[in-house]
């Protein structure tokens, strides 16, 4: 595969036979790569040249769910490159890996494609002497300006893996399973979750596992079991996170026991997307850090709970840094997507008539 067309490997010498310094790669050696029109190929070193080589031996290929140009459907893939530090141990390993499905070979994202392939890495190196634990991985795919190629570079993730991120991978690959469906035509196909693929991005590039909940609720709906994942994925707030997290699933709690009550005493059915949107709407509005803290002490401050005492310093923590209030945006939104009726287990939840009729 890799000598034969344009970049043949007898470009790597020059006429006595020695390596050049400087030796062409083209793409069919490092997928996704163009000769830049001004400058050429890109060059590289006789070592880099060489470890080129041996991609196919150590690289990982992965399916990606495909993406729309101009209308038309884009297939797109994934290459990851580990950090093979004893590459003989490890071919003997993986030739030890038992078989493995078409599901082994599909990813949500590129950024998963990187974790799946280094949870693997994981699960099965005894030893961690020559464990990979670093890899870059390439999404390669069409271009809107390039037409003509298939496979061009359109992203490049950099991740060193700790046991941290990988155990909170698996917790997200199980919660957020990909599901076969069957289309039109009674074909199955094999659909990824988004959410996991949102997930995935904010692990690799050392984010919190919710950073950008803001955004992501905007662009997609959550329903069923992908909410039921969300509410999962809270177990695993740090302390610091789990107290604004309750904080304002108490307050929500108490705002949504008056609504409940008013509901009965006008003698209907409460909406509970209607008002539960109407709090979302209320707290997402604000576009800076100022406004956002103004709404959400007030709405801690209106339907005030237990779960607030003594939270003072923590809260303000989060809301009067400019660094945070985005991240404390996304707990706040979050924690109130995921509240539910099998939430109501605090001591808010058996408020008396008197205390409903006060929230209200």
């Amino acid at each position: 595969m890799l000598l034969h067309g344009r970049g043949k490997i007898n470009d790597a010498f020059n006429r006595e036979g020695a390596f050049k310094k400087e030796i062409p790669v083209k793409g069919n050696h490092l997928p996704g790569l163009l000769e830049c029109p001004v400058n050429g190929a890109y060059g590289e070193s006789p070592e880099g040249f060489l470890a080129l080589l041996f991609l196919p031996v150590a690289c990982g290929y992965y399916e990606l769910p495909p993406q729309t140009i101009g209308g038309k459907s884009s297939k797109r893939s994934a290459l990851v490159i580990p950090e093979v530090q004893n590459l003989t141990h490890w071919v003997k390993r993986r030739r030890a890996l038992p078989g493995r499905t078409y599901r082994d070979f599909r990813s949500s994202s590129a950024s998963e494609s990187a974790l799946s392939f280094l949870l693997q890495e994981k699960t099965i190196e005894e030893f961690r002497q020559f464990r990979v634990t670093y890899c870059e991985v390439y999404q390669l795919g069409k271009q809107i300006w390039d037409a003509q190629q298939s496979y061009l570079k359109q992203a490049v993730y950099r991740f060193q893996a700790t046991d941290e991120v990988l155990d909170l991978y698996e917790v997200a690959r199980q919660t957020f399973p990909a599901r076969i469906q069957q289309n039109k035509n009674q074909e199955n196909w094999l659909r990824t979750s988004t959410t996991l693929s949102w997930i995935c991005d904010n692990l690799i590039t050392g984010k919190p596992w919710y950073a950008g909940f803001f955004e992501f609720r905007k662009a997609n709906q959550i329903y069923g079991h992908e909410r039921k994942g969300l509410v999962k994925m809270t177990e695993y707030l740090n302390a610091e996170e789990q107290v604004l997290f309750d904080v304002v699933q108490a307050a929500f709690r108490k705002y949504l026991s008056g609504q409940i009550n008013q509901a009965e005493k006008q003698h209907r059915d409460l909406d509970y997307q209607q008002v539960t949107d109407k709090v979302i709407y209320r707290l997402k509005r604000p576009s800076t850090q100022q406004e956002f803290a103004t709404a959400l002490v007030s709405f801690l401050s209106q339907f005030r709970s237990k779960n607030a005492q003594g939270k003072g310093p923590q809260i303000f923590h989060w809301i009067h840094r400019e660094k945070h209030w985005r991240r404390a945006r996304d707990l706040v939104l979050l924690a109130i997507a995921t509240y539910g009726k099998s939430d109501e287990k605090s001591e808010d939840s058996t408020s008396t008539s008197e205390e409903l009729e006060a929230a209200g």
